[in-house]
């Protein structure tokens, strides 16, 4: 309430002033900055930091030392909130175990190299995505297994003699149950009486199949080219791929 003298009538008469004019006191500013803070400090500690640094806000507040204050506090506690997030999703990546690592992608790169040399289809056959798969080699493609083992890779296979066909350089990635890989590699042998050696670079894209230990990656889709060896192409890496092992620099 105020009281003013009315001139007209030489009395005091009281009014009731409007609430955004009316006066406030320091001590109820003082309880209003110390709810807020205990509001701020529990949306934090409920693992909301982005609203309580919303309700720390200056503005929000209505006023600014008290607002000052609650973004002190959200600060200081929407810190130590973030370790604790990524430490919840560590178990999830550790559950699949090493077949989330690029070394394991690599090795099935690996594998489909040494199985190629070998000649061994049934290997073959576990390694590729069955129906799923696509290769692109120059300018043709083959759709499924069934259709790149019986017009292209089996025939091409049963016609080599002296083969060797290995990677190098195999550099991959993981993103979830998909992978992908690039790499370069070396190819030589008789092809119906005419020598090959040549080098190339290819593509690889993998997904991952089955859970726990059962989990492997098999191939859905890759794409080469290569050409004839020049000067300075790295050499046919010394060894034979056996079972995935490792050869060359392959990485």
């Amino acid at each position: 309430m105020h009281r003013k003298v009315d001139s007209r009538r030489g009395v005091s008469v009281s009014r009731r002033l409007p609430p955004s004019r009316m006066p406030v006191s320091r001590a109820v500013l003082r309880r209003v900055g110390a709810a807020l803070v205990i509001v701020a400090g529990g949306i934090v500690a409920l693992g909301l930091p982005r609203v309580g640094a919303l309700v720390a806000m200056p503005g929000h507040a209505g006023v600014d030392t008290t607002a000052s204050a609650v973004a002190a506090v959200g600060a200081s506690t929407a810190a130590p909130a973030r370790p604790a997030a990524s430490t919840r999703r560590t178990p999830v990546r550790a559950a699949s175990g090493a077949q989330d690592s690029p070394a394991q992608v690599a090795a099935t790169v690996r594998a489909l190299f040494a199985a190629a040399e070998r000649g061994d289809l049934a290997a073959l056959d576990t390694l590729y995505a069955g129906d799923s798969l696509t290769v692109v080699e120059g300018a043709g493609i083959n759709r499924g297994w069934a259709d790149y083992r019986d017009r292209h890779l089996g025939p091409e296979l049963r016609a080599m003699r002296e083969f060797r066909y290995r990677p190098l350089e195999i550099e991959a990635h993981v993103a979830g149950a998909w992978a992908w890989a690039t790499f370069r590699y070396a190819l030589q042998g008789q092809l119906n009486g005419r020598a090959l050696d040549q080098v190339g670079r290819g593509t690889a894209i993998l997904e991952r199949r089955g859970s726990g230990e059962r989990a492997r990656w098999v191939v859905r889709h890759t794409q080469t080219s290569s050409r004839p060896r020049r000067a300075g192409d790295p050499q046919m890496p010394d060894g034979a791929a056996r079972d995935g092992a490792p050869t060359g620099d392959g990485r």
